[in-house]
């Protein structure tokens, strides 16, 4: 009887350390090839210029695959195959060939991300 309690308190103490182990790693997007996508996020200045959002040094990994509004005012986050990623595995930095390329929200004067050189990136700008 006392070894049924164990084994059953075991199982139960097993299936609730898979349960949330599981579910606290989103797996990585891949994109049409299977290739993985990393997910960046616009960390430079504030004034969301064009000079600034189209710097890939302004741009920040971020292990999160959740995307902002799709609100073309201000540049938020992209995801973009591992290709234009330096250092995929340790820290990865968008690569300059990742080409970020903007357009200019007229009324606040902010830039969002309109291409990049990955034809398959996913854009995610934002509401100001």
């Amino acid at each position: 009887m006392k070894k049924s309690n164990i084994m059953s308190a075991s199982a139960l103490f097993l299936g609730i350390v898979l349960a949330i182990a599981t579910s606290a790693f989103k797996p990585m997007p891949q994109n049409e090839n299977g290739r993985a996508m990393y997910t960046f996020y616009y960390s430079g200045p504030t004034d969301y210029s064009k000079a600034n959002v189209e710097n890939e040094a302004n741009w920040t990994y971020v292990a999160s695959t959740d995307l902002c509004d799709f609100i073309d005012e201000k540049a938020c986050r992209i995801q973009i195959d591992e290709s234009y990623v330096n250092n995929p595995t340790s820290s990865p930095t968008l690569k300059s060939s990742a080409d970020v390329l903007t357009n200019t929200d007229l009324t606040h004067s902010t830039a969002y991300v309109i291409s990049t050189a990955d034809n398959g990136a996913v854009i995610s700008n934002s509401p100001f």
